[in-house]
């Protein structure tokens, strides 16, 4: 029989869940109410009251009088609002919310068994209670509308009598189970899996086995005729033998016996038999083996079936509504709008989706991050917006939709978008790059410089942003997931950033590396590609040995070197001829390329979280286990590339200093980002620099600005774009007389005679159709004209 202490312990953990499904509501509630107060909620009104109510009577369940005094001081509240008494206003509902969050303080107390505050709840308690004396004090008395002392109690339903118990929130086929017991359960399966792989190494090992009565069948097959000969020459022998035994001249030596004395009858009919006996012990064993091989095969296919499932369905009770994390983004950005004195709102469209606990706890504080970043940077005064025929109140929308394993959130807002200008302003003074090397870049690749740690545009720095680590953080934390984010901008109009994440971190496809004595694994999504580096490929950079990869230098580190940073490294010496293995890893911007000693494979493997005691080992964020029953380390590819970044060098073969001499430049022009990234891969590559353009707008303006940095030699455009097609960007370029020998070639999907000849006509030097794209023949081109 349970004690009382334990009964007790058990209505506590029910009540921590359910004050905070409760809270979640009266938040949402009130949200909507505050958003839209003029419209007629009776309904809404008489549900908040009820759940103020039920977590009322929950408080006094588990022992807890400061959330209770709470919850009743707020259903005083809600009382006199569904009586007419009370308006609720946004300074009306700045208590509740306060109110709200205490609840939280106080059960974040108890659960961490610390001392509550009481005083601090008494003074949010009070703070409700003169809200509403306050507001009965201002109003006059209607006879019409009496509001009776007992009106809390009076206007309650039945069922939420201060005596009844709260009415149950989940279903009545649910029930909870702790992360830790799924964590556990995880934990197995993916050793199950582990043994699934096992089984099917044992199915191919059967297989094997299968094989090699097929080596005696091919034997019995070639002396089969030989047996024949043996048995047809044991009924000659015998009766010849027999007849000549007692014969003078004949005996067993006779040279006439056709086996002479080497084998006796006995022998010969031995011989035959013990072949005969093999070849159908051997057909027995295949027979056997075939049988068995079909009943392991099917049975290896029922277990992966039944692990799978039993995976999956424990995967998904780990995942929770993406609302869980998308819904208090509403009070957030209340509280942003009104600390930055503007006008907006947010539109919240969860899609239905569902993501591991993990994964939403990382998203939490990058959507944060985003949404603060929207309020404080896109959304202009209402001053402002209503001068450029914007309505004064702004609009954030956060979209999301699952495609296959991954989870994509769209971030929007419809202010002012990014200062392009004041981004390259500011990499230049931060010394990122210099003012030839901005002026290159695409606006694309602009944009993607706000990700840098230290780079905001913000001249001011207050409690929402401008101190430059806002989205840097984000693109880590995302990269810590598996994630990636893009972001596209107009001036004037908006910002939009597109976040993709995995709908769970419990299994990935991952690269096996060999490093020394040791095997590492790194998530696939994070490495770029896998290349074999001669010593004259190397240079070096401000004292750092590196390789350019897709036109940018590269930092090459050890792998080992990186993951033994507390010893000190054995420098790495290649000779001329020999390859160092790297594999590239990270995005954008923050790139390393790591000397393996082997590639192993690529694998899908079951991701284990590793326990608390080794929850910060460095340059480790999980592991995983073999099909062996070997634990690998799953490294953070994050931390790798910060270990490298202040790394010293440990290879010492004698490279030369990176090439000064300038390489050849291509201007790429396409509306496809697609098709832009392929042929500048492609180019870059070949050994050429490639600058990039959306448009023939902008191209043209680019190719202005390069004229001051050396120029251009050679535009590779599209023909359909939008502002500026290629046709006129051509006809543009051959009008301007610094660019009038410009090499032009249109790479496009029109491929009509008439297309053709218009383009010769506006002064294209060469014209590639799409649908005949062939790298050789573009390079070819290129080479030709330059």
């Amino acid at each position: 029989m349970l004690t009382d202490a334990q009964i007790m312990a058990a209505v506590l953990a029910a009540f921590q869940d359910e004050q905070a499904e409760h809270c979640q509501t009266i938040t949402q509630l009130l949200l909507d109410l505050e958003q839209h107060p003029a419209a007629e909620h009776k309904e809404l009104l008489d549900q908040l009251f009820r759940e103020a109510h039920s977590l009322k009577g929950g408080a006094r369940a588990a022992g807890q009088p400061e959330v209770e005094q709470i919850a009743h001081a707020m259903e005083d509240l809600f009382s006199a609002v569904r009586q007419g008494r009370l308006a609720l206003t946004p300074d009306t509902c700045d208590p509740i919310y306060a109110a709200l969050h205490e609840i939280g303080a106080v059960m974040a107390q108890v659960g961490a068994k610390a001392p509550i505050d009481s005083a601090a709840a008494a003074a949010v308690v009070a703070r409700l209670e003169a809200v509403v004396s306050a507001q009965a004090d201002a109003l006059p008395v209607v006879a019409s509308s009496p509001a009776p002392a007992a009106a809390p109690a009076s206007t309650a339903p039945p069922e939420h009598s201060d005596s009844a118990a709260p009415a149950p929130k989940a279903d009545s086929l649910s029930v909870r189970v702790s992360i830790a017991t799924l964590d556990t359960l995880l934990n197995e399966t993916g050793e199950l899996l582990a043994y699934t792989v096992r089984a099917q190494q044992r199915k191919q090992q059967v297989q094997e086995f299968g094989a090699l009565p097929m080596r005696w069948r091919r034997t019995a097959h070639q002396v089969r005729p030989i047996i024949g000969k043996l048995q047809s020459l044991v009924e000659t022998v015998q009766p010849t033998v027999h007849y000549l035994e007692g014969r003078q001249g004949f005996g067993s030596n006779s040279s006439h016996s056709p086996l002479g004395s080497r084998l006796s009858e006995h022998d010969l009919q031995a011989l035959v038999e013990a072949f005969v006996q093999a070849d159908t012990l051997i057909s027995e064993l295949e027979r056997r083996l075939k049988a068995h091989l079909l009943e392991t095969s099917e049975d290896h296919a029922r277990l992966a079936a039944v692990t799978d499932r039993l995976h999956d369905q424990i995967r998904r009770t780990r995942m929770l509504p993406l609302a869980t994390i998308l819904n208090p983004l509403r009070l957030q950005v209340r509280d942003m709008v009104r600390s930055a004195d503007k006008q907006a709102y947010i539109i919240i469209d969860d899609g239905g989706a569902e993501a591991d606990r993990q994964v939403l706890d990382a998203l939490r504080d990058v959507l944060l991050h985003m949404v603060r970043n929207a309020v404080d940077h896109g959304i202009e005064p209402p001053a402002e917006r209503t001068a450029q025929g914007k309505p004064a109140e702004g609009q954030i929308k956060v979209l999301s939709r699952v495609n296959n394993d991954r989870l994509n959130l769209v971030i929007e807002d419809d202010g002012a978008g990014i200062d392009t200008a004041a981004i390259r302003h500011k990499a230049q003074a931060l010394g990122l790059h210099s003012e030839a090397e901005l002026h290159a870049l695409s606006t694309s690749e602009v944009l993607d410089l706000i990700f840098l740690p230290g780079l905001s545009t913000s001249a001011v720095v207050n409690n929402l942003s401008g101190r430059g680590v806002g989205l840097d953080i984000v693109r880590t934390q995302l990269q810590r997931i598996q994630g990636h984010i893009s972001i596209h901008s107009v001036a004037g109009q908006g910002t939009r950033f597109e976040l993709s994440v995995p709908l769970s971190l419990t299994s990935a496809q991952s690269l096996l590396l060999q490093v020394g004595a040791e095997q590492y694994v790194v998530p696939l999504d994070a490495v770029q590609r896998i290349i074999a580096v001669e010593p004259e490929q190397m240079c070096v950079i401000e004292g750092q040995p590196s390789i350019i990869y897709q036109g940018r230098p590269t930092l090459l580190v050890q792998l080992a070197a990186v993951l033994n940073a507390g010893t000190t490294p054995t420098p790495s010496k290649l000779r001329v001829g020999q390859a160092a293995l790297v594999v590239v890893l990270g995005t954008h911007e923050r790139q390393v390329a790591c000397q393996v000693d082997a590639v192993l494979g690529q694998h899908e493997l079951v991701i284990h979280r590793l326990p608390e005691p080794l929850r910060r080992v460095r340059y480790i964020s999980s592991a995983t286990i073999m099909a062996d029953g070997a634990v690998v380390p799953i490294l953070d590819v994050v931390d790798v590339i910060r270990g490298a970044l202040g790394l010293s060098h440990t290879f010492v073969a004698e490279v030369e200093p990176a090439p000064s001499q300038r390489r050849c430049r291509v201007l790429v022009v396409d509306d496809s980002l697609t098709t832009r990234t392929l042929q500048k891969n492609i180019l870059e590559a070949a050994g050429y620099s490639v600058a990039q353009a959306v448009d023939g707008q902008e191209a043209l303006e680019m190719l202005r600005t390069l004229l001051a940095d050396g120029g251009c030699d050679v535009v590779l455009s599209d023909i359909d774009m939008p502002r500026l097609n290629g046709f006129e960007l051509t006809s543009q370029i051959r009008a301007d007389e610094r660019m009038e020998h410009l090499p032009i070639i249109l790479v496009t999907s029109l491929d009509t005679a008439a297309d053709r000849e218009r383009g010769i006509a506006a002064g294209a030097d060469a014209y590639i159709v799409k649908r005949n794209f062939d790298q050789r023949v573009l390079l070819d081109t290129i080479k030709q004209l330059t």
